[in-house]
């Protein structure tokens, strides 16, 4: 399996949206109110265009039946402190099959590389609830450890929501 990062466009606002809404992905974002695919176009203009976000759409590459890719899901930065080099990572998957723990944690690689070489930062952090295992998991093998632990509501319960980090 290969995976490469293209940045998000516009007109990937209509994928964005699907996979945002669906109740098994929403469960474990931090911001899970719905969106459309107008707000996600609005949120381009306003976060990516400006630089507040870098965002990539994670596309998988086939090569069975010749060599094409499709989008399987979108990881981004944000927060950026130029003057710490420091940075958030964050991830949400779309509800296809193949955006598995192994195309997860080839995303998540691939933008550590970004970050550590290309933008020459020193640090990237990332938030995760408590019993969000596979998230955890997958985080935890790339080699993020535990910051901090601190308490949310979300979706009616108190979560445990943790900040972990991963230095150069």
């Amino acid at each position: 399996m290969r995976v490469y990062l293209r940045e998000v466009s516009k007109s990937d606002s209509k994928n964005i949206a699907v996979w945002r809404n669906d109740s098994a992905i929403s469960n474990h974002l931090l911001d899970n109110g719905e969106i459309s695919e107008e707000s996600s176009a609005i949120f381009y203009e306003r976060n990516v265009i400006t630089g507040k976000y870098i965002q990539y759409i994670v596309e998988k590459v086939e090569e069975e039946y010749g060599v094409f890719s499709y989008p399987v899901g979108t990881i981004y930065l944000k927060n950026f402190n130029t003057l710490e080099k420091t940075c958030e990572i964050g991830l949400f998957p779309s509800n296809d099959n193949e955006w598995n723990d192994q195309a997860k944690e080839m995303a998540i690689k691939a933008l550590i590389e970004k970050v550590f070489r290309e933008m020459d930062y020193d640090k990237i952090y990332t938030q995760v609830f408590g019993d969000c295992q596979d998230e955890w998991q997958l985080l935890k093998n790339v080699g993020f450890t535990i910051d901090a632990i601190s308490k949310k509501i979300h979706e009616k319960r108190e979560r445990k929501l943790y900040r972990l980090v991963l230095t150069r």
